[in-house]
């Protein structure tokens, strides 16, 4: 929790991949790696971290063992806990692409606006207005390793043919579209999970991403 007041409050929803699972040591990587936690070191007092991640959790179509890890289901109220919001951030999609679920591109890019949607309906600033979405397009998946390639049978292509749908959608829900380039990369290790080079790298990419927009009138 940041007590000042005038804090910029930013919420970062997302799977494994913000929690900070570690795959190759099946922990979480320690606040100070996660992508979050470096994000709040980079952006200072001046600023609120809000770290909603979750392993496997999906964007609205049903987990397959745990309803809660639908991503629709929690986010109203995680929306209205949080609120106000200065900010929210979306990196999930990568669940979504898992044979398990059978999922279309299309499928996956509509449940990800489904949660624009909720986020336009239940959060809200200080001064009562919409609060500005950003989103970031799943990491890229690595299915020469044999774990990535049994979960997510054509993730490495899958994973990058989505990319451009989301920039779309961004475009029709008026979204902020976060380009990393060169895209995000998902750790070697298991193919799916981001190391810790790639925490570093996403952190610093949102940080140039969104500190510009906090100097306009409208964030």
């Amino acid at each position: 929790m940041n007590s000042d007041p005038y804090a910029k409050r930013i919420l970062c929803y997302g799977d494994s991949n913000t929690w900070g699972y570690d795959a190759e040591h099946d922990r979480r990587f320690g606040a100070d790696i996660r992508w979050t936690g470096k994000l709040q070191m980079l952006l200072g007092q001046d600023f609120e971290i809000i770290e909603e991640g979750l392993n496997g959790r999906t964007t609205v179509v049903q987990h397959d063992r745990n309803s809660w890890k639908t991503g629709k289901t929690y986010l109203p109220p995680c929306l209205e806990t949080h609120n106000p919001l200065d900010l929210v951030i979306f990196m999930l999609g990568t669940n979504d692409l898992a044979q398990k679920y059978d999922r279309t591109l299309p499928q996956v890019v509509l449940g990800m606006q489904e949660l624009i949607e909720m986020t336009y309906k239940y959060a809200y600033t200080r001064a009562q207005k919409s609060v500005p979405v950003v989103i970031i397009p799943p990491p890229l998946i690595d299915d020469t390793q044999t774990s990535a390639a049994e979960k997510f049978p054509q993730g490495s292509q899958r994973s990058e043919d989505i990319r451009p749908l989301y920039k779309r959608l961004c475009e029709e829900t008026h979204c902020l579209f976060l380009n990393i380039n060169p895209p995000l990369v998902s750790g070697s290790f298991d193919g799916y999970h981001l190391d810790e080079r790639s925490h570093a790298q996403l952190a610093q990419a949102v940080f140039d991403f969104i500190l510009p927009l906090f100097t306009l009138p409208s964030v």
